[in-house]
């Protein structure tokens, strides 16, 4: 079992590449699933926050080993996937007699980065079982409580409706597509050569210069030198 603050300030190592990606500076987790979604991981040398995928991490001990580098993501372009994450630390967990159990001091995690347990500020350790659900609070049940029931009801039906109701023909809004940041592309190195077909646009242990990345751009190979870049 593995605290949430042994993860913190944990140093990131690539194994393929070794070398030092960076320092984790913050853990979010997927709260309905109640396990860590991403690791966030700060290099100092590059100023560049990246997210790590926890299953990527292949072992944990005064270093956190992953296999390569292709297992990072710059953190700007996952801003969807990471708004729906969060920290847990300082949340306060709350029963249903309306109790103040205390805010979130420490998250236990199981070897698959599961919430095994929360500790409080009031010295409660809670087992992950009595968790019920977390959001802005954090809910917390000794029995099974099915959370369906609390949900507001309708107060009205609509053949009730005497008013005309108007249908407004309403486009679906397309996704929002992540961006990448092409500044943050400049100067990194590629470990792999990337083609446009037959012809390279740039070969492994090259840095990328803006030429590189105006060439990657019409050939859409962006999120190539992304992938294969640190």
């Amino acid at each position: 079992m593995f605290k949430l603050t042994d993860i913190i300030s944990k140093p990131v190592v690539s194994i393929f590449e070794c070398k030092h990606v960076g320092i984790v500076e913050n853990v979010l987790f997927d709260k309905s699933k109640k396990n860590v979604g991403f690791l966030i991981v700060y290099n100092e040398k590059d100023d560049i926050e990246y997210a790590i995928n926890p299953k990527a991490i292949i072992n944990f001990n005064n270093y956190l080993l992953i296999k390569n580098t292709s297992e990072i993501c710059l953190k700007s372009d996952l801003e969807l996937q990471l708004s729906n994450l969060e920290n847990l630390i300082n949340k306060e967990v709350v029963n249903l007699n309306g109790e103040n159990l205390g805010n979130i001091k420490e998250v236990l995690l199981d070897k698959k980065l599961k919430i095994n347990a929360i500790e409080t500020s009031k010295n409660l350790t809670i087992n992950a079982t009595y968790i019920t659900k977390i959001e802005d609070v954090v809910l917390y049940s000794e029995k099974k409580l099915n959370i369906q029931k609390y949900k507001a009801k309708a107060t009205f039906k609509a053949s009730e409706i005497e008013t005309p109701i108007l249908v407004q023909d309403i486009k679906p809004k397309l996704p929002i597509k992540a961006t990448i940041n092409e500044k943050l592309l400049l100067n990194r190195v590629v470990y792999n050569n990337i083609y446009n077909g037959s012809e390279a646009i740039i070969k492994s242990n090259s840095i990328i210069t803006n030429s590189v990345i105006e060439t990657a751009k019409k050939y859409g190979k962006l999120k190539d030198l992304v992938k294969y870049s640190f």
